[in-house]
């Protein structure tokens, strides 16, 4: 079961990219205060790569980045888990931040807002 991301919202005001380290065919740009459809390179979706630990996580991480480097998030889903998201705000595996609502649900957004200056990653089912 793949967890498939259909958008990213980005309410932090700062235009940026999103980077797949599992597809490169998937890499877009992310509108600031907007909405973007991850149409990946079939402008369908794309999907989240499977990352169970930090053996895997340079091939298999989603990366968005502000343009002006202000704000990175991470973010994957560990396969051994039932495919719950995880995300980092930094350049690197962490599970310091699980989701544990997203869970064996395969469609979802994610929304990326900043609290007190660092970035936060809200996971919504689609």
């Amino acid at each position: 079961m793949a967890h498939i991301l259909y958008a990213v919202a980005n309410a932090t005001g700062m235009s940026a990219y999103l980077d797949s380290m599992e597809h490169s065919g998937d890499d877009c740009a992310i509108a600031a205060l907007g909405v973007t459809h991850t149409g990946g390179g079939d402008n369908n979706w794309i999907f989240l790569p499977d990352c169970s630990d930090s053996r895997y996580w340079a091939d298999h991480h989603i990366t968005i980045k502000a343009d002006n480097g202000a704000w990175l998030v991470s973010f994957w889903v560990n396969d051994d888990e039932g495919q719950t998201l995880y995300w980092s705000d930094f350049n690197g595996y962490s599970t310091e931040h699980p989701v544990p609502e997203s869970k064996d649900v395969t469609d979802c957004t994610l929304m990326i807002v900043l609290e007190n200056g660092s970035p936060k990653v809200i996971w919504r089912p689609w």
